[in-house]
């Protein structure tokens, strides 16, 4: 791949939050996002302390059932949008309400868990970890020709029973984030980005 084909691929890759439910994510497709989420760079106290879980069908309603439950999910897509200068009027507040109540009607979603740690700077190693799983993810789902998203959440409650449904030990476990992954029926413009956040020292 050419070296400015890749930064393309970057460049144009978005966070979509409106699916298309009916069409579904081919199996081939899938396999190699989760590949290239394996390959992401490891944490150095307890290499792959992550699980992903892909939900399809029936499990993936139950699971945005519990999910949707949790109000702070509204409101941080709400202040998402609210920032960025596309993000205003009715019509962003309801694609939130929207988004907040289906998680975009996305046919799948991987939930990744992340073992958890008491001691603060190993599990924040470990939550680093699985963000920069999703990045790879994200990125092969973008040459695949799919749209994904990505949440966390902030309820401890919600948290749990999610983590009960996927059949795992809420005291051993925690939730990162979500991907939904799809075809996108409606792909956001760029936000823009600032360089100034770029600083290089030189001899």
């Amino acid at each position: 791949m050419d070296k400015k084909e890749f930064l393309k691929i970057i460049k144009q890759r978005r966070v979509v939050r409106k699916f298309d439910r009916n069409k579904g994510v081919p199996k081939d497709a899938l396999d190699r996002m989760l590949e290239a989420a394996i390959w992401a760079p490891l944490s150095i106290y307890h290499p792959q302390e992550w699980k992903f879980i892909v939900l399809e069908g029936q499990k993936r309603d139950n699971a945005v059932e519990i999910i949707t439950q949790d109000h702070t999910i509204l409101k941080y897509i709400r202040f998402m949008y609210e920032q960025t200068s596309i993000g205003h009027g009715e019509k962003w507040k309801k694609m939130a309400e929207y988004f907040g109540h289906s998680l975009g009607d996305a046919p799948v979603l991987i939930v990744c868990l992340v073992r958890f740690d008491p001691h603060i700077h190993q599990f924040g190693h470990n939550l680093g970890a699985a963000w920069c799983a999703s990045e790879n993810l994200m990125l092969q789902a973008e040459t695949e020709g799919l749209n994904t998203g990505i949440i966390s959440m902030a309820s401890p409650r919600i948290q749990h029973e999610l983590i009960d449904l996927l059949e795992f030990n809420s005291d051993e476990w925690a939730v990162a984030y979500i991907i939904n992954v799809g075809y996108g029926l409606k792909i956001p413009p760029p936000v823009e980005r600032e360089k100034e956040g770029v600083i290089i020292f030189q001899n």
